[in-house]
């Protein structure tokens, strides 16, 4: 039988829970009153470009000239575009007449149309309905269905964002908007540029906008060669320690080469600049690679020759380098042009993940004190590049966005105490941080035998130094209460083939419950064997030391170390015994964390992979951990059942036979438009698996499923801010840890409320956002903020809180690990997405090896 939809939690204007417990502390956010709604009425039509436009800017420059040149008649006031399929435009303009209209529009400045009609784009216009004041209204009031909500915030979401896309040469993606005015040459082929990021919000009695400073990577805008040279000489996979590559590098590279894969995704659909012939300045978008680009050979005037004779003889243009890759602009046609007659084009936004050597200036540039932040924002509210006082799209709506920040009152939640071994809770040092030196673990795994591998050159480091660094980590270990057996062996291995042969000679030597494992600086590889012979095959812990940290390693890095190493080797670092967890303990219960993660942007033949940790023990420190995969991009966890049934099982098995009696499950990894629809569909499977459960273990009649569900959002832009010195930690100038608001910037219909729970230790802390979205636990709001606060303390890698509860964390640590599971001729961890075969779940389903959840072993 079909099971009934669960009736998620949402609550009429005014009746909201709001929490009272902590200390209060006024602050404001980084989110300004809209003061006066549009006055005017709205008519929605549904747009679509044909042939479809994917690039943003693209789209909106068709719009744009459509209104402004080509039809402006119809158009006397200009519409607003979401840059997707959303048109918004004055009731009373003149295509508001007509039910449905479509139009041909092109970019191009020739005078002529191509005779084929190559760069015309129809756009089509269909009438979707009205938006009136009334209805805006509604949303703020919190009686407004969903559907209705998500239209009236994307009509102003459009209205403030159309002025700075519409008025600068600006570079943007659907949120934020960025100028090169404030623009740092971090290396390796890219430009940081700063930005803003806006976003309207219903919020109780008054919609609001988010603002937040923003950063985006930039493509510099050079020859494609040097960026080439640029780009691999910061990637470690191809850099390795030759540092810079040459020209001949690049010359040399062949399509089989992991540094042509890497350049191909990184530049792909990029738009460069053809400057030969002089004068033409035309863009076209990079779709493929192809080597040797001069002695490419194509047929001409029936006529075979090659394209370096071709520039020669037709272009007056003698190719420099007729060895070197040209580019492939159009792949139906064949079009090559040499990658060195090729600039990038200005502005490009890079939407992939920027190589591991150039974080650290993107950390440095991104990051900012509180005050400073807030200052910036100021400035862009206030300023022409917002222009929210000079935006005709604004004014001439009647609509007005105060420049004064939204105020309230949030509550600083008292930390709860954290207890090693002893009688008493360890000192903080300050309210979210303590140390663990002087103190042993609450529960010290049991006596551990190591062996040792090292994959590091003895010439940069030799067995005396390798056996002085896991000396120096027993020590640590055995200080915080651990049993340690150590012969001080040391195998080498410096094949990457050659690992986890030498892994496992090393650990049936001593028959080790951990292995000690070296690493050089450049290790991806060997390090993706180490943990899938590990964490799957032979099921035992590995703990890997990387080379630079040993070089500056000290006690307390070795302390880190070893929380880690207890946690992989079954012991408990540290518990909370008061406050919400205490009283949670007086029946079973367990604690669920729960992640997707998908492939990067653009790539369709990778699944994405799913997660789930569950505690089993009282002290909510011990879980364990399933990973799946399942169709890209799906947001729901489809195999969620059958994990979930498991994680039942193992609890039953861990606690003598005892059920849990309540569940508490925190979900990351859901976009906000996402929210009801999975929360329902995943509801619906945690309950099968409790029935299923239940029966195979032989309940007598039906037993009650009590299960709290919440979305613990971190892709948020809301910041908080304080005045009061007193309420500033004192080193970083963020709220104190513990500041929880559930007033003012909240959802007026729906139950949430923003914690941040630790303490920042650069820039300014951005606190979890958690939505409740079923609670038939009937915790009320004093309960469910302070769980979420203590989960944060009992992260067992840090001694300090982290910003969202320890199982969301451990799910997503999963997912992250998930990724060395597959087998590697998957081609899960190649940077480039080549395949155009359809998607095979089964075929990725048989080449991942899942591990065991009988340990932590992703700690």
């Amino acid at each position: 039988m079909q099971a009934q939809g669960p009736t998620l939690v949402r609550f009429s204007p005014g009746s909201r829970p709001h929490g009272s417990e902590g200390m209060p502390v006024k602050v404001y956010a980084n989110a300004f009153p809209i003061t006066r709604l549009p006055t005017l009425a709205f008519i929605h039509f549904d747009s679509v470009i044909e042939p479809q436009v994917n690039d943003l800017r693209r789209a909106q420059m068709i719009m744009s000239k459509l209104q402004t040149e080509l039809r402006p008649d119809l158009f006397r006031k200009r519409g607003v575009y979401d840059g997707r399929k959303n048109f918004y435009v004055q009731q009373g303009t003149g295509i508001t007449q007509h039910a449905s209209a479509s139009f041909d529009v092109t970019l191009s400045t020739h005078p002529t149309p191509h005779p084929t009609g190559k760069g015309v784009h129809s756009v089509k216009f269909t009438r979707v309905g009205e938006i009136n004041p009334q209805l805006l209204g509604s949303v703020i009031a919190g009686n407004a269905p969903p559907a209705v909500v998500a239209t009236a915030v994307n009509l102003l979401q459009s209205l403030v964002r159309q002025a700075p896309i519409a008025t600068l040469n600006a570079t943007f993606n659907a949120r934020s908007v960025f100028s090169s005015q404030v623009a740092n040459d971090i290396g390796g082929g890219f430009e940081l540029w700063r930005g803003y990021f806006q976003s309207v919000r219903p919020s109780p009695r008054q919609m609001i906008v988010n603002v937040d400073v923003s950063t985006a990577a930039i493509y510099k805008a050079q020859p494609v060669i040097g960026w080439c040279l640029d780009y691999l000489s910061a990637t470690a996979d191809t850099r390795n320690d030759r540092g810079r590559v040459d020209l001949k590098y690049l010359m040399d590279l062949t399509p089989a080469d992991q540094a042509w894969k890497q350049l191909k995704a990184a530049l792909r659909n990029v738009r460069v600049i053809v400057k030969v012939p002089a004068g033409s300045n035309r863009t076209r978008p990079i779709k493929d690679f192809v080597p040797r680009a001069g002695t490419f050979e194509f047929k001409r005037d029936d006529t075979i020759t090659t394209i370096q004779e071709h520039y020669r003889t037709r272009n007056n243009h003698s190719l420099r380098f007729p060895g070197l890759f040209g580019i492939c602009v159009n792949v139906e046609r064949q079009i090559i042009i040499p990658a060195e007659v090729c600039d990038i084009a200005p502005g490009q936004m890079y939407k992939k993940t920027l190589p591991q050597s150039l974080m650290a200036k993107v950390l440095a540039f991104s990051s900012k004190a509180p005050n400073q932040r807030f200052a910036d924002i100021s400035v862009g509210v206030g300023g022409p590049l917002l222009n929210y006082a000079g935006s005709d799209y604004v004014s001439q709506v009647g609509m007005e966005i105060s420049r004064k920040p939204v105020n309230m009152t949030g509550r600083i939640l008292t930390a709860p105490a954290v207890r090693f071994s002893g009688d008493y809770p360890v000192r903080m040092q300050q309210q979210g941080v303590w140390n663990v030196v002087g103190q042993s673990f609450y529960q010290p795994a049991p006596p551990s035998v190591w062996a040792v591998v090292s994959l590091v050159s003895p010439s940069k480091m030799d067995q005396q130094r390798v056996a002085q660094v896991v000396g120096a980590q027993q020590r640590s270990c055995v200080k915080l209460g651990m049993s340690v057996q150590y012969a001080g062996q040391v195998r080498l291995g410096m094949g990457s083939g050659d690992v986890e042969r030498v892994l496992e000679e090393a650990c049936r030597e001593v028959n080790a419950s951990l292995v000690i494992v070296i690493l050089p600086n450049f290790a991806a590889p060997q390090r993706k064997t180490v943990k899938a012979w590990g964490d799957s095959k032979r099921r035992v812990a590995t703990q890997c030391l990387k080379l630079e940290k040993l070089d500056r390693a000290n006690d307390q890095y070795y302390n880190n170390v070893a929380l880690k190493i207890n946690v992989k080797l079954g012991g408990v670092n540290s518990i909370i015994n008061e406050g919400i967890l205490n009283t949670l303990r007086q029946e079973p219960i367990m604690i669920i964390g729960a992640d997707v993660s998908h492939p990067g942007p653009g790539i369709k033949d990778r699944p994405s992979v799913t997660s789930l940790v569950a505690s089993y023990d009282n002290s909510f420190s011990r879980y364990a951990a399933f990973a799946r995969v399942q169709q890209p991009r799906a947001e729901m966890i489809l195999d969620l059942k059958e994990m979930m049934e498991a994680a039942l099982d193992n609890f039953y098995k861990k606690n003598n036979n005892v059920p849990p009696k309540r569940l508490v499950f925190f979900r990351d990894g859901i976009s906000e438009g996402e929210f009801e629809t999975v929360a329902r569909q995943e509801i619906i499977a945690l309950r099968q698996a409790w029935d299923d459960f239940c029966r195979k273990h032989g309940a007598p009649r039906p037993v009650p499923f009590i299960l709290t569900y919440i979305v613990v959002g971190k892709r948020h832009h809301i910041r908080f801010f304080t005045d009061e010195p007193g309420n500033r930690d004192n080193k970083s100038g963020n709220v104190k840890a513990g500041l929880v608001v559930d007033t003012e910037v909240v959802s007026p219909a729906s139950w949430d409320f923003y914690l941040q729970a630790h303490s920042g230790l650069k820039g300014t802390s951005r606190p979890g956002h958690y939505i409740v979205l079923f609670n038939n636990n009937n915790y009320d709001a004093n309960q469910l903020q302070a769980l979420s606060h203590h989960l944060c303390y009992v992260y067992a890698r840090a001694t300090r809180s982290v910003s969202i509860p320890a199982p969301v964390y451990y799910a997503d640590l999963v997912c992250g690990r998930a990724g060395l599971y597959f087998k590697d001729d998957l081609g899960y961890s190649d940077v480039a997405s080549d395949s155009h075969d359809a998607f095979d779940l089964n075929r990725w389903r048989e080449g991942f090896a899942s591990p065991g959840p009988e340990k932590m072993f992703f700690m």
